[in-house]
């Protein structure tokens, strides 16, 4: 755990706020005006300036604030004149003003203005004048959640310092803070829950870490997480908003309590029972706001805490049940039209307690299931069991414990129902083999469903063939279960939510054999289809992300392998989140983003011990993957062995990935001839199984590491024509233009790399540009650097052979030449500077030249922005 808090993000306001000072924009170097609500980060920020600019300026730190308001030049309290003697105000302004110059020593003056919302009118004043005259330059923190004294905004209205917003964080940079101050990486689903719940306010998010402790988190597999019973608010967090939310009057309150824990509620349903007044009130309170949901005005609470803390304070049991039973009733008096109508009332049943329809629990659970909130769905389908809901709710609850690693309670659950027809016979033995096959991973599983299939006299779910082929594709069967998918793809009578299952393995199983970019509008098609039938097939959700993520991994397009709405979407349901974790960490890991790309497959690893286990050796690989590319040689070796530890039979399918994977390790590690027998023998078995899709990776990695030879260009020129999309172009590109010494091939192959996001390969085709540029000391060398610094800079040290530089070790006097002559300075200026010889800086230059392949200065700048992004 570290004790300071870290500086995170704010890299675009940081360097906006130098530029204007060093005089960009209207402002001409007057000021900045940091802008934001209350825990924005704004003070930290100046204060961050102020330090970066210590070098420039003088910095005079004035602190405003409303105990020192009402006072006259209050802020300025330390350069007031003592007596003032009667002086004007004119008067004192010069005195202090002076006294603010003379301790400068000669030097530029920042005033640094913290809370300036807050200044009294005459201090406000002379800043502003001084600002006018170029007496000061500013930098400044001002809150945007209350109202501005005139003669403060004056500050802003005039333009004489340039304003910043200051927003919240991104979920980007919560989940590093976090990361940073528990000192390890933090599992994406609850780095996304704190984000949501301080809508990434950072004052808010260090109020749920206090110093010296994790709080709420909890370190597992290597991640941090929050603890399941853990509050997620800390006394602190829980002071700040009580301030706001103490002494309401009663009405209000039970109006904010009725959408704290109902929300969102309709408008009329919330005003029937807590009164028109009382929600006018709480509204202008700021507690809850209004939003239209279509021909609906629903009404939410303002902010994620406000809930939060809300319902920690509502701990009489009797006024929670009298608000979740008042709620529900209103809305079944209504008719309860709705989906999600259904689902909220079966919630408030669970929160009152009591007696509820164990048919309504059963919607309930199937509603919360559709819209993925697993730990809801179990609690419902578990009151729907109880209460007599019959072989439906024992079929969902078994689903979601086989999904969720408790197959043993699955199985129980479904040797205990009685069946009564051909569906419910049908759906128990597809559920079983699911559980079977995945949780336990047991590789017969589907010839047990083939023979129980024979004893049915039908499959009304039209589900026992489709499942069947997915796992024999899985098993490595893969012609006959791309047979079985098409034929059940292809069968009409097979109800909607069956065939959209087909349809999907059957895209998997294409992708892999070469559908390229083709399966694109497929898989959007599908998913368009999908949502009316999830109810249908439990499993088919987990089913489509597997070919969400298939597709953009087979063809190479990084920003599309990640589904957005369902890491938003998913809770607790492993199968689920550790393939939105593999594709983060594919998608990661491609884009150059190293760090978040391992955090995200280690998470994907405990999430597969918990209950995806057909994944578990494809993620452990990935996790090698990140480690290698990172460096991190014992740590890849480690995962690798993993990966072999773990695989069984039922995870053929995975084949190309892991062996992909292990070619990466060894040639991060230097062992390129171990690399290239890994790819010699993967090409004839990729060929074997009709994998063209896996063939275009696999010869990627021959040009990444290489090694890509006459047999390469052959192999890839054929799959260009039969693999449609932009990845096969690229890589043909790639190796074209190694084997040929072609800088256009090359060129052309980095910009198809960037185009599709592979941020990573993109660099790896730059550098071997470069290297060929230098070899022959041709044009443009430099500006090739360049293009190489921009990009290394936004992944950060990548350990790939390509990216090995073969750049001179620099001496510090020789690396402050190269700066200064790549900023334009002759050579006699150079040795004004550093009291050199002109020759001797010559000799340097020439030097300097001769070993980076350029033929001047004009070559000379890309490669200096090239070391100082390497940090040579």
């Amino acid at each position: 755990m570290r004790s300071a808090w870290p500086f995170i993000g704010r890299a675009g306001e940081l360097w906006r706020a130098e530029s204007v000072l060093a005089g960009d924009g209207p402002a001409g170097g007057r000021g900045v005006a940091f802008t934001g609500g209350q825990g924005a980060g704004k003070t930290r920020l100046l204060n961050e300036v102020a330090r970066r600019l210590a070098d420039r300026y003088a910095v005079v730190d004035i602190f405003a604030s409303a105990a020192l308001s009402p006072m006259n030049f209050g802020a300025f309290y330390g350069f007031l004149p003592s007596p003032l003697n009667g002086m004007d105000q004119a008067e004192v302004m010069r005195h202090v003003m002076d006294a603010v110059t003379r301790s400068a020593a000669g030097r530029p003056v920042l005033v640094a203005v913290d809370d300036a919302h807050l200044l009294d009118p005459f201090s406000a004043t002379m800043v502003r004048h001084a600002t006018a005259a170029g007496v000061i330059s500013t930098v400044s923190s001002w809150r945007t959640d209350v109202e501005h004294a005139d003669h403060v905004a004056r500050l802003l209205r005039e333009d004489l310092i340039e304003r910043i917003v200051v927003d919240d964080l991104a979920l980007p940079e919560t989940w590093r803070l976090l990361a940073e101050v528990l000192g390890g990486p933090v599992e994406e689903r609850s780095a996304r829950r704190v984000w949501q719940v301080t809508a990434g306010n950072p004052l808010m998010v260090r109020q749920l870490l206090p110093a010296g402790g994790p709080g709420p988190f909890e370190r597992a597999g290597g991640l941090w997480r929050l603890a399941a019973d853990a509050p997620l608010l800390q006394a602190g967090t829980a002071r700040l908003v009580e301030a706001t939310l103490a002494d309401l009057p009663e009405a209000v309150r039970d109006a904010v309590e009725l959408v704290a824990l109902g929300g969102p509620v309709s408008l009329p349903t919330l005003v029937e029972l807590a009164g028109a007044d009382a929600v006018e009130r709480a509204e202008e309170f700021g507690l809850i706001r209004a939003i239209v949901d279509r021909r609906r005005t629903l009404v939410q609470i303002a902010h994620p805490l406000y809930q939060e803390v809300v319902l920690q304070r509502l701990t009489s049991q009797t006024r929670r049940w009298r608000h979740v039973r008042a709620l529900a009733d209103a809305t079944l008096a209504t008719g309860a039209r709705r989906a999600d109508d259904v689902l909220r009332v079966g919630r408030w049943l669970l929160d009152a307690g009591g007696q509820a329809d164990p048919q309504l629990m059963l919607a309930a659970a199937q509603s919360a299931y559709a819209v993925f909130d697993f730990r809801l769905a179990v609690r419902l389908a578990e009151t729907a069991v109880d209460g007599g809901a019959g072989f439906a709710a024992a079929d969902l609850l078994a689903v979601v414990y086989g999904f969720s690693g408790e197959a043993g309670r699955a199985l129980e659950l479904l040797d205990a129902v009685t069946l009564t027809s051909d569906d419910e016979n049908a759906r128990c033995a597809v559920t079983r083999a699911v559980v079977e096959f995945n949780a336990l991973r047991d590789a017969s599983a589907p010839d047990r469903l083939r023979a129980r299939a024979k004893v049915l006299a039908s499959d009304p779910t039209g589900l026992m063939a489709p499942l069947e082929g997915t796992m024999r594709m899985w098993r490595g069967e893969y012609r006959e279960a791309t047979q079985m998918l098409r034929d059940c793809a292809g069968h009409s009578w097979r109800p909607l939510g069956a065939r959209t299952f087909a349809e999907g393995m059957l895209l998997v199983a294409e992708m892999f054999g070469g559908a390229g970019e083709a399966g694109v509008q497929r898989l959007h098609q599908l998913w368009a289809d999908a949502p009316a039938t999830w109810g249908q097939v439990p499993f088919l959700r987990p089913a489509l992300e597997f070919a969400w993520w298939t597709v953009g991994a087979v063809t190479g397009d990084a920003d599309s392998i990640v589904d957005e709405a369902a890491i938003a979407a998913v809770r607790d349901y492993p199968l689920f989140d550790l393939q939105i974790a593999l594709g983060s960490a594919i998608s990661r890991r491609l884009g150059g983003q190293l760090p978040a790309a391992h955090t995200a497959a280690v998470e994907a690893c405990v999430l597969a011990e918990a209950g995806g286990g057909v994944f578990h050796a494809l993620a452990a690989a990935e996790v090698a993957q990140c480690a290698a590319l990172r460096g991190l040689r014992d740590e890849a070796s480690a995962a690798m062995a993993e990966s072999d530890a773990v695989y069984r039979p039922m995870m053929r399918l995975s084949y190309p990935w892991i062996e992909l994977a292990r070619a990466q390790v060894c040639a991060c590690a230097g062992d390129l001839p171990a690399a290239r027998d890994l790819l010699a023998a993967l090409l004839p078995r990729l060929r074997e199984d009709g994998f063209d899709g896996m063939a275009v990776h696999a010869l990627h990695a021959t040009a990444r590491y290489g090694l890509a030879g006459d047999a390469a260009l052959n192999h890839i020129a054929d799959l260009r024509q039969r693999v449609p999309g932009r990845y096969p172009v690229a890589v043909h590109d790639h190796i074209a233009g190694l084997h040929g010494e072609d800088p256009h091939r090359l060129r052309a192959a980095a910009t198809g790399y960037q185009n599709l996001g592979q941020t990573v390969h993109a660099a790896e085709a730059t550098a071997e540009l470069l290297a060929l540029l230098r070899r022959r000391r041709a044009a443009g060398t430099g500006a090739v650097a360049a293009e190489l610094a921009g990009i290394l800079r936004t992944t950060g040290p990548v350990h790939t052979p390509a990216l090995r530089l073969d750049l001179p070790a620099l001496s510090d006097r020789d690396t402050t030449v190269l700066h200064l002559a790549a900023q334009g300075h002759t050579s006699h200026a150079i040795a004004g500077r550093l009291r050199f010889a002109t020759r001797t800086i010559e000799g340097v230059l020439n030097s300097a030249y001769a070993r980076l392949g350029v033929t001047g200065r004009v070559e000379l700048a890309g490669f200096v922005e090239l070391m100082d992004a390497l940090g040579s």
